[in-house]
């Protein structure tokens, strides 16, 4: 780890456990000191003549330190049968075998470790580490611009921090060989536009020659700082220790002086302070902690500043958890080897709840992370563009600062059930301009950010993928985030019910053989029967049309040509009819109903059919409903969630009873219809109940029960396109509530 001899101080009070040897003290000496490159080929060389476990142990460590996942994870493979194997090298050896490669063993060494600490807050990351970490490796791919900035070098360049026209950042450069001094170094931003940036110079404060120092935070004014140094007087211990000072007037800084909760008995470190200037974040190693370094945070009020307070689990893990920072916009920016990650040290963001309370830490995932160390980041703009630090590769040898400028406009992509409305969670999100694929959150929603106009195809196992063309433009004005949602159909089986009749007599018919026949390379379907009520049920297909045939021993068989399962709707209804052969004549499907012939009325005057139903109003037809029989409209009404007709619809049943005793030939359907509020199965039981009531009211007013077929349809047939889940006005879902008839024979 480059930039660990800053770190390393937390750790140096840490005696060397074996000491039976030079080399062997030597290489446990580097180890603590955190340079673990030099630690390495003394394990090697020890581990030669003899078996010393601690010495295997701090060579998986230095191993993963250092970066190198494969070879720690060999190392760690031969700690973990050993007697001093514990917890967290399981926990690390799942870590360096994730970063490898090898998903599937690492959940493994996972599972192990949380059988030892089930507890573990990073529970739910770890079980899901696999598609965790592929999401982390795209999840800002192509919407960030990184740049290596030019005044790094080959030493070590960390932590800036934005301060006047220019920058604040750490450095060990200029350091006389063998010394790795940390200080602090100003530059310069002379041209902001095209990020033009002078020669840095020693920061203009007062600076001991061999101490640490650095990073600094400072307020919104610029005159007053905050960083980390050494301890002067506790140099054996070489613990860090927080320093303040004040801009005098004549443009130098005033005396520094320690905070007071700074102690040589542990660190304080890294301090970031809040825009408001009242809060001052900070990591440490004090007693209490949840791990090897937490970050606290310290309340000013009334200019002193009060006891820390440990940020607690939901931050602070195991692990060690440095370099804060709070942006403009008061998020919480740290860096963790505890959580979840893309390597060794990432960076993450939380944001503090309205109660106090800190959210779940966010990874920033690629590209602020990599399989490096990144850390000490710094935001301007809003947060559109900033600095952070990372050892990655490509960088001028040590820790490097680099500039990040986010590209494109935001977008929140939903990504919803069509069936309900409903979000699906981690679904999938196909970037056809790059070939990303990204993932909703658990909510089944993304944030990202649009470059350029792409196409978005988003799919889950179970449905149906679908496109969605954005464009940055698209974006409204004066809008920061442009907000789409993308509907995908559930790839199930869409169901046909339907009701089989006697056509001379109107009766449901029970034990009818259905069929259903493919028109093309589509599975014909299994073969049901109708039930005693004539109904029957069949899946269809998705994206296939069927012949549907009918049969029954006594009855001409009658076949309805082309149901097909296209579009949303996942249920079709249809009603089947039947000619006895004592009365052969040709039958091929409902349509043959639709011209009734001459009728005559009660004088023996032929009645045509528009005037046998001129008292009524034709119902407006469902897209769902495959008879093309006429349906009249009865306006009857109900309580609400019952099936007793209200006194006020007597009126309305009484010109259809006098219909039916004027017409003694005709049978008819009632038919009930319902909204799409509620659940689908109860609406069509209180249908049903409410067709039945209307038959049971007229057959007490003279109408033969015989020539009247009561249908609950619940929601199957609606009018309009106001399903689960779509918003429409309280007028459109009225007009679902309905109640109709339709004449069956005459």
């Amino acid at each position: 780890m480059k930039f660990w001899p800053l770190v390393a101080v937390f750790l140096l009070s840490l005696p060397c456990l074996y000491g039976q040897s030079s080399r062997l003290s030597k290489a446990d000496s580097y180890f603590s000191e955190g340079k673990l490159e030099a630690a390495i080929p003394l394990y090697h060389q020890v581990l030669q003549r003899q078996d010393v476990p601690q010495a295997k142990i701090n060579l998986a460590e230095a191993y993963y330190g250092i970066g190198d996942y494969h070879t720690a994870a060999n190392w760690f493979a031969l700690v973990m049968p050993m007697e001093e194997c514990q917890p967290v090298h399981q926990l690390k050896y799942g870590y360096a075998l994730l970063h490898s490669g090898k998903c599937d063993a690492a959940i493994r060494w996972f599972n192990i470790y949380l059988e030892q600490r089930p507890f573990d807050p990073r529970k739910p990351d770890l079980l899901n580490a696999c598609d965790k970490y592929q999401s982390l490796q795209n999840k800002s791919k192509g919407q960030v611009e990184i740049v290596h900035l030019p005044f790094n070098t080959p030493s070590n360049d960390f932590s800036p921090v934005l301060y006047r026209e220019g920058l604040v950042f750490t450095s060990d450069r200029y350091q006389m060989e063998g010394q790795h001094l940390a200080h602090l170094y100003q530059v310069t931003l002379t041209t902001a536009d095209s990020m033009v940036y002078g020669m840095p110079r020693p920061f203009d404060v007062e600076t001991p020659q061999n101490l640490h120092e650095g990073p600094a935070t400072f307020n919104a004014s610029g005159n007053e700082i905050f960083f980390t140094r050494t301890r002067p007087e506790s140099q054996a211990r070489k613990k860090l220790e927080i320093r303040t000072g004040r801009l005098l007037p004549q443009g130098t800084w005033s005396a520094l002086y320690p905070l007071t909760f700074c102690s040589d008995e542990y660190a304080v470190a890294f301090p970031a302070l809040s825009p408001e200037g009242d809060r001052l974040f900070f990591a440490s190693d004090m007693p209490g902690g949840y791990g090897g370094i937490d970050i606290y945070v310290s309340v000013r009020i009334n200019g002193a500043w009060g006891r820390p307070i440990n940020l607690g689990p939901v931050i602070n893990t195991p692990g060690d958890e440095l370099y804060p920072y709070v942006s403009p916009a008061g998020d919480l920016y740290f860096s963790s080897n505890g959580l979840l990650g893309l390597g060794m040290m990432d960076l993450f963001v939380t944001r503090e709840s309205k109660d106090g309370t800190w959210q779940r830490p966010e990874n920033l995932g690629a590209p602020f992370n990599s399989a490096a160390d990144d850390f000490g980041i710094a935001m301007m703009d809003a947060s559109e563009s900033g600095y952070f630090t990372s050892n990655r590769q490509g960088g001028a040898g040590g820790d490097d600062i680099y500039f990040f400028r986010r590209s494109g406009r935001i977008a929140a992509i939903d990504v919803l059930d069509l069936t309900n409305g409903m979000p699906i969670p981690h679904a999938e999100l196909l970037d056809t301009q790059n070939g990303d694929t990204l993932q909703t959150n658990a909510s089944g929603r993304i944030v990202l950010r649009v470059p350029s106009c792409t196409t978005l195809t988003g799919w889950q196992e179970g449905f149906f993928p679908k496109s969605l063309d954005i464009c940055p433009d698209d974006v409204p004005n004066g809008a920061d985030t442009l907000f789409l949602a993308i509907a995908l159909q559930p790839d199930i089986p869409q169901t046909l019910k339907g009701v089989v009749f006697d056509r001379t007599s109107g009766r449901p018919l029970e034990s009818v053989k259905i069929k259903l026949e493919s028109e093309g390379t589509c599975a014909s379907s299994d073969l049901v029967y109708a039930n005693e009520q004539g109904r029957f049920t069949l899946e269809l297909q998705n994206e296939c049309c069927y012949n549907i045939t009918a049969t029954l021993e006594g009855y001409e068989h009658v076949t309805q040509q082309s149901v097909c399962a296209t579009g949303p709707n996942r249920e079709q209804y249809i009603n089947l009819f039947l000619q006895p052969r004592s009365n052969a004549m040709p039958v091929s499907s409902p349509a043959d109903s639709t011209n009734y012939p001459e009728s005559p009325d009660n004088r023996g005057n032929e009645q045509s059919r528009t005037d046998l139903f001129e008292d009524f109003e034709p119902s407006r037809p469902s897209s769902r409903d495959t008879s093309t029989v006429m349906a009249y409209k009865l306006n009857v009404y109900y309580d609400v969630g019952r099936s007793s007709v209200q006194p006020g619809s007597v009126s309305e049943l009484l010109k259809l009873r006098d219909l039916l005793l004027k017409n003694p030939s005709l049978v008819v359907e009632i038919s009930s219809h319902t909204d799409s509020n509620g659940n689908a199965v109860a609406n069509e039981e209180l249908s049903q109940r409410r067709a039945n009531a209307i038959v049971r009211y007229l057959t007490s007013e003279g109408i033969d029960q015989a020539r009247m077929i009561p249908v609950g349809y619940g929601e199957a047939l609606l009018t309009n396109d106001c399903t689960d889940g779509v918003d429409c006005p309280e007028w459109m879902h009225q007009e679902n509530r309905r109640t109709e008839f339709r004449i069956i024979r005459q």
